[in-house]
């Protein structure tokens, strides 16, 4: 077994000129919005019919893993998928499945519908959980009468959790809305903590090759990255994988100072400005020994 990791920026642009806001269908004549048009190819590849949506859990008992695990391996997952997401309040990157007890999670029914499918929303409430404060620290929790008059319950646990965290990990910024979940604000005083709205966006905010998630001192199986970008110019190959050491140890480019028109020269200077804050721990990665290596890039053409 292998894991393998994609960046899907290309992939995500494609859907969308489908979306609005919400990334819902608002002119159905026009053609599915990028939820309900994701909903429908996850499903289908999935052998699933929409009303059944695929989760977590349905990945990591999938069958076709290895017949012989790992001796040291516990609940090894046959398919283990996870995906970044960033919190604009908490100013950090979750990963769903979404597993961290001291950072729990809750949504608002009305609030949260106009994001999604019919179908993944009904998964959704029947799954959800009733909210209960922490047992492990009484009385650091909000009371169960806030909860009940905010309409909160606490999303899906990890493996019943739906394709929400598909358009959690894509809520770009400006041409997506954010995804209105909500959490303890503990930053209140004990006897005023409450919930406060939390904004999920895009998970490339944070992270946008976060081939780290599966690595540790001594993994269990390799990872591969698979990395799309644009094609670059005077290079026929449309792949590069690192075949000797010294390969792949460059820096990669942005020249925005050699375009014709100054204008287009400032805004590429400012675009490269917040390329450089979101991207700069991946861009070191990329050069390390031990994970260039193994991420091949594919080239594409405009």
């Amino acid at each position: 077994m292998a894991y393998f990791f994609t960046s899907i920026s290309h992939a995500r642009s494609l859907a969308m000129g489908m979306a609005c806001a919400e990334g819902m269908t608002k002119k159905p004549k026009a053609g599915p919005a990028l939820t309900p048009w994701l909903h429908a190819r996850i499903q289908e590849a999935a052998g699933l019919t929409l009303d059944q949506p695929l989760t977590f859990g349905d990945l990591w008992h999938a069958p076709g893993s290895p017949p012989i695990q790992p001796n040291n391996v516990t609940g090894a997952r046959s398919i283990d998928l996870r995906m970044f997401t960033t919190s604009l309040s908490h100013g950090r990157p979750y990963i769903f499945p979404h597993t961290e007890s001291t950072a729990r999670l809750f949504y608002q029914h009305d609030e949260l519908a106009p994001y999604l499918p019919p179908e993944v929303m009904r998964w959704i409430d029947a799954h959800a959980l009733e909210y209960v404060p922490s047992a492990r620290y009484p009385g650091s929790d909000p009371t169960v009468d806030k909860a009940q008059k905010l309409g909160l319950r606490e999303i899906p646990p990890p493996d019943s959790f739906p394709i929400l965290a598909a358009r959690m990990s894509l809520s770009v910024p400006v041409l997506f809305a954010a995804v209105p979940l909500w959490a303890i604000d503990y930053e209140d005083r004990r006897p005023d903590r409450d919930f406060r709205r939390c904004p999920f966006s895009d998970g490339g905010i944070s992270s946008n090759f976060p081939i780290h998630l599966f690595d540790g001192l001594a993994p269990n199986w390799p990872t591969f990255g698979i990395n799309l970008e644009d094609k670059l110019e005077g290079h026929p190959n449309m792949t590069f994988l690192p075949e000797r050491y010294l390969d792949g140890i460059a820096d990669r480019w942005t020249r925005f100072d050699q375009a014709k028109k100054s204008a287009s020269q400032m805004g590429g200077f400012l675009i490269s400005i917040v390329s450089a804050m979101q991207h700069r721990n991946d861009n070191m990665l990329s050069r390390m020994p031990g994970v260039r290596d193994r991420v091949v890039r594919v080239r594409l053409n405009k």
